[in-house]
């Protein structure tokens, strides 16, 4: 194995396999561009044939594989990518890379397709089971619909929608009752604007700049940033809320006859 505290190196052969690996990518490449071009809006075996494979792939060339030839095959996955203008993180997952290389297709898809591979290893059904369970959860939508997730991840989803729903109203009720007012000189706006600003203390702002009709996304995206915010304190909270539930809870022993000191006391 390599000095993982060096830069890495592929060896001749750890190249020669990753070589052979994008012999079968560029093919998968090749039967997606006739399957988009030709049956793209009426047939999904190709599709499901095509993600069964790229299971494969992923299963036998990389999970399978040494460690060497898995940093080989990400390295050259993440450049030649970056070389067709698709430009993704290393921390990416190698089978979103492998998805990402055949289909050349936008995040969204990605993780579609993602999901429906990880699914079917999920429920222990084999690369060439894939078309067959695909079909049976109702199609690709309906299985990416089903997708289970954490009751952590639900959790964090719920409390970022509320506070969402909280910013807004805090917003609609501040426009009757404002936090302060300014008077901006030579401004005659109509419109929303949104002010950057920089706080100078006791509570005072420097106004830098006046953004001018700002896209309804970027007010979006701001409220969500601010929600993320509130969202994860209000998990964090629930969390040390629970700890201390938890803590604070009646013993449940009925009768104690000695006390078993930790194994680490025991020749203290």
């Amino acid at each position: 194995m390599s000095n993982t505290s060096a830069a890495f190196v592929p060896s001749f052969d750890n190249l020669a396999y990753a070589s052979s690996t994008f012999v079968t990518l560029d093919s998968l490449c090749a039967e997606r561009e006739g399957w988009e071009q030709n049956e793209h809006k009426t047939s999904t075996t190709r599709l499901y044939n095509l993600l069964a494979a790229i299971y494969e792939v992923y299963e036998d060339e990389f999970v399978d594989a040494s460690d060497d030839d898995r940093r080989t095959l990400r390295q050259q996955l993440v450049a030649k990518l970056n070389a067709i203008g698709i430009n993704v993180r290393k921390s990416a997952d190698t089978l979103g890379l492998l998805i990402r290389y055949v289909f050349q297709a936008d995040r969204r898809r990605v993780m579609a397709y993602k999901y429906a591979i990880l699914a079917t290893k999920s429920h222990d059904k084999s690369p060439e089971e894939l078309p067959d369970f695909i079909r049976a959860a109702g199609g690709l939508d309906e299985l990416v619909r089903k997708v289970s997730f954490s009751d952590e991840t639900l959790e964090r989803r719920e409390k970022v929608v509320n506070a969402i729903n909280q910013v807004q109203e805090e917003i609609s009720k501040r426009v009757d009752t404002p936090i302060s007012t300014v008077t901006l000189p030579n401004k005659k706006l109509k419109d929303r604007v949104m002010l950057l600003a920089e706080p100078c203390g006791n509570g005072e702002f420097k106004i830098l700049y006046v953004f001018e009709n700002p896209a309804e996304s970027v007010q979006k995206a701001l409220i969500r940033k601010v929600a993320s915010l509130k969202a994860e304190e209000a998990v964090v909270n629930s969390a040390n809320a629970a700890e201390v539930a938890e803590f604070k809870k009646p013993p449940q022993i009925t009768t104690l006859n000695k006390l078993t000191k930790p194994e680490a006391l025991v020749a203290a």
